[in-house]
């Protein structure tokens, strides 16, 4: 992309603002993409009595843990790779070293085996250690809905998911878009115009991690809402068996 243009040497006519930029947008296009073309496929699949599970769960900007993302990006997928990879290898008691092989060999089943996507494999598998080791944290110290209520837990998180959403976009900009040395190339760029890039980082920062926390807002709400109408159900339920009795 950054090499399309010219008066910057060889990067072309874009700076590191304007090919981050266009990085989001090229991942917004593949979600759209995809979105389009599974919604498709799901539609004539019911329509000929088949029930068939849905993908693109969340939009690509509504996702701020490598995790989250992952379990709804290609739903069904991950359902196939839990029950057939991720388990058999011992689940979560051994999640940090399962992580390897299940992105290994998705990285594997997109296309022949090379290099661009061992490097996405290692980039998400390797980030996800941290992710964990900050959910723990959080866990640990903000176990009650009073602590997890306060501003500097809000504003910790929205920071994280906003830290993570770049992850999200460089994995992927390196397995689909641009490989290992383009990544290398654009991190020059960045070396090279310091200003641009700061400005390109501080916006996104700011944007993303408000992305994050409305993100995380959302599906507290969404929670709440399936907890409620268990506990109606289970209130109606009560009061059949008693008026029954």
């Amino acid at each position: 992309v950054w090499q399309g243009g010219s008066g910057r040497g060889e990067y072309g006519a874009y700076g590191p603002f304007e090919v981050g930029v266009l990085s989001l947008m090229v991942l917004n296009f593949m979600w759209l993409k995809f979105t389009v073309i599974w919604r498709f496929f799901r539609l004539w699949a019911l329509a000929s009595g088949v029930e068939v599970p849905e993908n693109m769960l969340r939009c690509i900007n509504n996702n701020a843990t490598i995790l989250g993302f992952w379990k709804g990006w290609h739903a069904s997928y991950n359902r196939w790779l839990v029950r057939y990879i991720y388990v058999p290898l011992g689940g979560a008691r051994y999640r940090l070293l399962n992580v390897w092989a299940v992105f290994g060999f998705v990285g594997a089943w997109h296309d022949k085996v090379a290099w661009h996507l061992i490097h996405w494999a290692w980039i998400f598998a390797l980030f996800l250690a941290p992710e964990m080791a900050v959910r723990a944290v959080g866990a640990k110290y903000y176990r009650t809905p009073e602590a997890r209520s306060k501003l500097a837990y809000k504003l910790a998180r929205a920071a994280c998911g906003g830290a993570m959403i770049h992850v999200l976009v460089a994995g992927n900009m390196v397995g689909y878009v641009v490989g290992a040395d383009g990544l290398s190339q654009l991190w020059r760029l960045y070396v090279d115009d310091v200003g641009s890039a700061l400005r390109f980082f501080a916006m996104t920062m700011a944007m993303m991690s408000v992305a994050a926390h409305l993100g995380f807002e959302q599906r507290a709400r969404e929670d709440a809402a399936r907890e409620g109408a268990a506990r109606e159900g289970s209130a109606k339920e009560g009061a059949g068996k008693g008026a029954a009795g």
